[in-house]
């Protein structure tokens, strides 16, 4: 049975971490394979089209692969996870408190997890790498491009999560953002 949980996290400089509590790790995102996140043991870095702000997550954890959905998702990608402790917990850059959400696994061992992002390039102009033009909303009456729209964050995430002691190559399904191509191509050039 899935267990789903909903947060808004604040990310700062694009990116949020889902890491061994306690672990120290540091991965840096900027510049990333698969275009969404970078993975070492212990930690993985989420790269995000909004600099800084909040974003929607939502977390399934799941006990076998769900369903690959791709429709409503701009990027999906699929990688491999080690967790060093089993306490695998949502980060926000700046704050290692709390968030809602309980530890994403449930003891140490390999795990995938599937990663779902939309709305990047809406609010990507806030970090200098997406353009609004038809992916957002119009600007305010200040011309300040929204990064929500009634109190509900433009850019989404969803992490699906399962054990998976066989793990596996990164998968990408689904690569059509304008931040994903930007940090795909900034890694190749690194």
């Amino acid at each position: 049975m899935a267990r789903r949980f909903q947060t808004q996290l604040f990310v700062e400089y694009g990116q949020y971490l889902i890491m061994d509590a306690g672990s120290g790790i540091e991965v840096y995102p900027h510049y990333t394979k698969n275009g969404i996140v970078n993975v070492v043991p212990g930690a993985a870095n989420v790269s995000t089209g909004l600099h800084t702000g909040r974003i929607l997550v939502d977390v399934e954890l799941v006990n076998s692969p769900p369903t690959l959905e791709t429709g409503p998702w701009t990027d999906v990608v699929e990688v491999t996870f080690e967790s060093i402790s089993g306490d695998t917990q949502l980060f926000e850059p700046m704050d290692m408190g709390p968030n809602g959400v309980p530890p994403l696994m449930e003891y140490p061992g390999t795990y995938r997890i599937r990663f779902h992002v939309r709305g990047r390039d809406a609010v990507g102009w806030d970090s200098g790498i997406g353009w609004p033009g038809d992916h957002a909303p119009p600007p305010d009456e200040n011309g300040t491009w929204p990064t929500e729209i009634d109190g509900v964050p433009i850019e989404q995430h969803l992490i699906q999560v399962w054990h998976s002691p066989e793990g596996g190559p990164d998968v990408l399904y689904k690569t059509t953002d304008l931040v994903g191509a930007y940090r795909r191509t900034r890694a190749e050039d690194h």
